[in-house]
């Protein structure tokens, strides 16, 4: 819990670090240009005060901070080349010396940040979790998940899934650049017409789980739950790209299953153009996480 805290107070002392230099930039860019000796670049100095303000209010206000500190890392190897290869003005060395030296600082200070951030949830696989009622009866939704090779209907992700026997089966998914990634899983838990639990097998390329649960809604139809945990490569830097391309898991799998409840309630799947199909395929945000 200590850990946690000062892990959130380092990120939040980056954010309002951000959100001063950006004031700082906006307010007096032309000072900032005389001190540096960047000549007549006030628009220059301006264009950075607001990207530190967006970073600083990224890392303050959003769930996920990394991709904006990570934005921020940027900005500092950025402002190090501007200042390294600009020769409009006419600073002194001290002056050039103090200015980068401080870049510099503010840079191994934020990589600080992304190291910590990236430790915090290293160890721990990313979860998601989404239930949705159905207009079809625990029967007949399990006896659809329950043949594994439907399940491309249901995850976006998802090329093919063959199922060896009972237990084992071989998933193909969608990966990064139009590539595939394939793994193999196994049933670990089931109960008709309540649950299937199943996870991947040792040396899988990206280690995952899940679970689908069927309750009796208190009307009528079925709560279908499901929660997946995955724990791919450099997950945290995979899920901030992720969150910046708008391909959130959580709304990924929420589509997901609104489309299995189009599938089971209606028999197909309707298009954004009207017209019915088996599955559209765009990119996930599981492309993302895989690289």
């Amino acid at each position: 819990m200590t850990h946690t805290r000062e892990r959130r107070s380092l990120t939040q002392a980056v954010g309002w670090l951000s959100i001063g230099l950006g004031a700082g930039a906006l307010i007096a860019p032309r000072m900032i240009c005389r001190m540096v000796g960047l000549g007549r670049r006030e628009e220059v100095i301006r264009a950075v005060g607001v990207r530190e303000l967006a970073c600083g209010a990224g890392i303050l206000l959003s769930k996920n901070p990394l991709p904006w500190t990570c934005a921020r890392v940027v900005g500092d190897v950025m402002d190090i080349g501007l200042l390294a290869g600009d020769t409009t003005g006419r600073p002194s060395s001290l002056n050039r010396t103090i200015a980068t030296s401080v870049i510099s600082g503010i840079a191994l200070f934020d990589l600080a940040t992304v190291k910590e951030s990236y430790r915090a949830g290293a160890s721990t696989p990313l979860s998601v979790r989404q239930t949705l009622t159905i207009n079809k009866s625990r029967e007949e939704l399990y006896q659809f998940w329950r043949t594994l090779s439907n399940l491309p209907n249901v995850f976006s992700h998802v090329v093919s899934v063959e199922e060896h026997n009972d237990k084992t089966s071989h998933w193909t998914v969608k990966g990064p650049a139009g590539k595939q990634v394939e793994w193999e899983a196994e049933i670990v838990e089931e109960r008709e017409n309540e649950c299937i639990s199943w996870r991947t097998l040792d040396g899988a390329s990206v280690p995952n789980s899940g679970s689908v649960v069927f309750r009796d809604a208190p009307h009528r139809g079925t709560e279908v739950t499901v929660d997946l945990q995955y724990d791919p490569p450099l997950r945290l830097a995979g899920i901030a790209l992720a969150s910046l391309l708008g391909g959130e898991p959580e709304q990924q799998l929420k589509s997901d299953l609104r489309q299995f409840k189009q599938l089971m309630e209606a028999g197909e799947i309707a298009t954004t153009r009207g017209q019915s199909a088996g599955r559209e395929r765009g990119e996930t945000w599981l492309d993302r996480i895989t690289h």
